[in-house]
């Protein structure tokens, strides 16, 4: 699978999923940490989405302005040596990462799914699909994780651990602070790669028989049928194996295979 993962300079997520096989991207603005240059965008994420006929995006959000743990901030205040918006300007910042959190779960990839902790979008847009914690997938911490998931499932428990500490939430406040506490913990990576990109059995069966007859009508193309092409749009749609059995049955009817 063509997988995008954006807003992850980390790749912990890119990293489990060619571990998978897939052809998976990192995409940030920031340099890439996760010592692959070669898997990593460094570009606007909108843009990269443009970049390739993407099966699935995954997307890390920046949750500054999304989350609820800051919001004493968008009361009218004077502004703060420190720089941090306050007021009307959060407000607006708030506004604008809103719209970006909505735009990449409509974009056009077929699959997506969006991490983001507790926060605005559950009134703003609706409630997610789900709520995860690290003790479910290996690691014996606390930190609730969202997820707003299009086309994906959600995502199993794998390794319930005991142990609730809040270590994210108890580290020092340092220059590096916002990064740590947006890598996703390998547990949960591992989950994501691995149980999102799992095909069921149906899936499967149509798969494989799109790949047949997409080969077969590829040799008709190949010997000079070009009326083929069109018949290739009307009938891809067709997944049911009742309907492959008869699309193959008249394939191999076809004099250009003979």
């Amino acid at each position: 699978m063509k997988i995008l993962v954006g807003c992850e300079e980390s790749q912990t997520v890119t990293m489990e999923l060619r571990k998978q096989g897939h052809e998976a991207y990192s995409c940030d603005l920031q340099e890439y940490s996760g010592g692959h240059p070669e898997w990593h965008l460094q570009m606007d994420v909108f843009e990269a989405i443009e970049l390739k006929d993407w099966d699935m995006g995954i997307f890390f959000p920046d949750c500054t302005y999304l989350t609820i743990s800051a919001n004493k901030w968008y009361k009218d205040q004077p502004p703060r040596k420190s720089g941090t918006l306050v007021g009307g300007a959060r407000r607006a910042a708030r506004e604008k990462a809103i719209d970006f959190f909505m735009r990449l779960y409509n974009c056009k990839i077929p699959k997506v799914g969006i991490e983001n902790p507790i926060g605005v979008m559950s009134s703003r847009f609706r409630k997610p699909d789900q709520v995860l914690q690290p003790w479910m997938f290996g690691h014996g911490e606390t930190k609730a994780t969202c997820l707003w998931l299009r086309n994906l499932p959600k995502l199993e428990p794998t390794n319930i651990v005991g142990g609730r500490h809040q270590r994210m939430h108890l580290l020092p406040k340092t220059k590096d602070r916002a990064k740590l506490r947006s890598k996703t913990y390998k547990g949960v990576a591992e989950a994501m790669a691995t149980q999102w990109t799992k095909m069921n059995g149906h899936q499967f069966v149509a798969k494989f028989n799109q790949d047949v007859i997409d080969s077969r009508v590829k040799k008709m193309i190949d010997n000079g049928a070009d009326w083929c092409k069109d018949w290739l749009l009307q009938n891809r749609a067709m997944v049911e194996m009742s309907k492959y059995k008869y699309i193959l049955k008249e394939l191999d009817n076809d004099k250009h295979f003979n």
